[in-house]
């Protein structure tokens, strides 16, 4: 009887370091999936605040670069109807 019970009680504590493994195992690989995503989560919201911040600085450069680009050309074209003007003036000057 005494064997029986010694080895009954060997099975029950292998079974239950078996089990005990099995679970920490689990356990692990579910908090490091857990961690993994946070951190992908953490590391998309920096890089979309980022790009966003980026994509901002861009756009103001753009319209800024539009304005200067729009304000030369109407430097150049009050230049180019001034000079016209100025043929204009001269060409009826002399033709009198």
């Amino acid at each position: 009887m005494a064997t029986v019970t010694e080895t009954a009680r060997t099975q029950v504590v292998q079974h239950i370091v078996r089990r005990t493994e099995e679970a920490a195992r689990r356990a692990q690989e579910v908090q490091s999936r857990v961690i993994a995503e946070a951190a992908r989560e953490v590391f998309r919201g920096e890089v979309e605040r980022s790009l966003q911040q980026l994509a901002t600085a861009v756009q103001a450069a753009s319209y800024r670069r539009r304005l200067a680009w729009e304000a030369w050309l109407t430097h150049a074209a009050t230049a180019v109807m001034a000079s016209a003007a100025t043929w204009v003036l001269m060409a009826w000057s002399w033709g009198r």
